[in-house]
C-alpha cells in the first residue's frame, strides 16, 4: 500500500495529528510527560499553520506542522532567539515543527522527503523562502545533505520538551540539486490542486487493469508505466522487468501527465496496469466529484483531456518512431529545469527516468555532441536548446 499525505482539514485529521504527537514523543519515547491523550497547543489554531498528515494503510504514522510568518510569531522563537538571522534576510519566514513518526517508519526516507517537500509547497503559496527550526540533532545530518540545512547556533536542551533541540535555518532557494528539482511542481498541471497525494515505491500497483476505477492521477515527481497484462497460472501478473518496456504497447508518463482519466469519464474497468517506472514515484489523486467539476466548470480543461486521449489512441495506431525511454527522459529534463533556466543533476534524473545511470550518460553524450545539453564538472546538465529537445519527443 502506498503513503498517502494530505493536509489535515477535517476534525478527525487534526485528532489523528494530536494524538500521533502524544503517541511518538510521550509513550514510544517517553520525553516528558503529558496527562491527556493527545498535544495540541496555540499555534495549531492559527490561519497560518498547516499540518501535514501521512497514512499507511489508513493508519496516521506521521505528521509535520508548518507555520508561516504571522502577526503573533513563530512556535520557534518559543525556544531559541532568531533575531540576528531575521535581521539579515528580508523574505517571509515559516518554521517547521512537531515532526514525528512511528518507530517503524523514521528510516523511510521518502516519507520524510514528502513531509518536507509540502512544506515547501505550502511555503511557496504564500512566497515564504526561509525554514526556521529547532530540531532533534539527529535530524540534521539529513537535512544538512538533502535541503542545505545550516545550524544557526549550538545545540541546547529544551526544558520544556526535555530534549536536546539545534537551531536550524533553510533557504528553499538555495536547495540542493535534487532536492531543488524535487520540491517543484510540474510546469504544466491540467487540473488545480487536490487534498491529497500518494508516493507509491517500485513494488507496488498503483493501478490494475480490468478493476474499477475512482481516482484520477497526476504526476507530481517520478515516473510511471502504462502495460497491459498477462496471464499467467490463472492469476494477472504484470508484464514487466527492470529493463524497460517489453512491449510496443507499454507508455511511460512523467511529471505534469495524468492517468485513469478513462474509467472516470465513461465509468469502465481500468484499461491499462499503471506500476511506478522510477524508485517511487510522488502523484496527486484527485476523486471522482472534484475531478468531474473540473472538466464541467472549464471548458479548456476538457479539451485538453480530450488532446491527451487523441495523443495517446494515434500512437497506439500508429506507433511511435521515438524511444519511450528517451521521450521520458527529455520530458522529465525540461521540466525540472524550468524550460531551460536551471540545471538538473545527472543523478536524480536517473532516478526519475527509472534508468541506469551510465545509460543515461550515454545519452548525455550524444546530446552534448548536436549542442542541445552541457554537462558541467558537478555533473549537473545544463539545457542550451530546448526546442530541438521538445520536437524530438514522442506525445502521448
Amino acid at each position: 500500500m502506498p503513503i498517502c499525505l494530505k493536509i489535515a482539514k477535517t476534525s478527525e485529521e487534526k485528532n489523528h495529528v494530536y494524538q500521533l504527537r502524544h503517541k511518538v514523543f510521550v509513550e514510544e519515547e517517553k520525553r516528558f510527560c503529558h496527562h491527556s491523550d493527545h498535544i495540541i497547543d496555540r499555534y495549531d489554531s492559527f490561519e497560518e499553520t498547516v499540518n501535514i498528515l501521512a497514512f499507511k494503510n489508513d493508519i496516521p504514522i506521521a505528521t509535520i506542522r508548518l507555520t508561516t510568518e504571522n502577526p503573533i510569531g513563530l512556535p520557534a522563537f518559543e525556544h531559541y532567539d532568531f533575531t540576528d538571522l531575521i535581521g539579515r534576510i528580508e523574505e517571509k519566514c515559516a518554521c517547521l515543527g512537531w515532526f514525528c513518526s512511528l518507530k517503524k517508519y523514521r528510516k523511510h526516507r521518502g516519507l520524510i522527503h514528502g513531509l518536507l517537500k509540502m512544506c515547501v509547497r505550502e511555503m511557496r503559496k504564500v512566497n515564504a523562502r526561509h525554514i526556521l527550526a529547532t530540531l532533534h540533532p539527529p535530524l540534521f545530518n539529513m537535512l544538512a545533505k538533502s535541503f542545505s540545512a545550516k545550524p544557526v547556533g549550538e545545540e541546547f536542551l529544551s526544558e520544556r520538551l526535555n530534549t536536546p533541540m539545534l537551531p536550524i535555518h533553510i533557504d528553499i532557494e538555495l536547495l540542493p540539486p535534487g532536492t531543488r528539482e524535487a520540491s517543484q511542481d510540474p510546469l504544466q498541471m491540467i487540473f488545480s490542486e487536490s487534498d491529497e497525494r500518494r508516493i507509491y515505491q517500485k513494488d507496488e500497483i498503483i493501478i490494475k487493469q480490468g478493476e474499477s476505477g475512482n481516482e484520477v492521477f497526476l504526476i507530481m515527481r517520478g515516473s510511471v508505466r502504462l502495460l497491459p497484462f498477462s496471464k499467467i497460472n490463472n492469476k494477472f501478473l504484470p508484464n514487466f522487468d527492470d529493463k524497460g518496456p517489453l512491449s510496443d504497447e507499454d507508455v511511460l508518463l512523467g511529471p505534469g501527465q495524468i492517468f485513469g482519466e478513462i474509467s472516470l469519464i465513461d465509468g469502465g474497468k481500468r484499461t491499462k496496469t499503471v506500476i511506478p517506472n522510477s524508485r517511487e514515484v510522488d502523484v496527486m489523486v484527485w476523486p471522482p466529484l472534484d475531478f468531474i467539476k473540473q472538466l464541467q466548470y472549464d471548458r479548456n480543461k476538457g479539451f485538453e483531456v480530450c488532446k491527451i486521449l487523441a495523443n495517446r489512441l494515434r500512437q497506439q495506431i500508429e506507433g511511435s518512431s521515438a524511444s519511450q525511454y528517451e521521450s521520458l527522459i527529455k520530458r522529465i529534463l525540461i521540466d525540472a529545469s524550468r524550460n531551460g533556466k536551471v540545471p538538473v543533476e545527472i543523478g536524480w534524473l536517473a532516478k526519475q527516468s527509472g534508468i541506469w545511470l551510465n545509460e543515461l550518460e550515454h545519452l548525455v553524450a550524444l546530446w552534448s555532441k548536436k549542442k542541445w545539453i552541457d554537462l558541467d564538472r558537478n555533473m549537473n546538465i545544463h539545457v542550451l536548446d530546448v526546442g530541438a529537445i521538445e520536437d524530438t519527443i514522442a506525445v502521448v
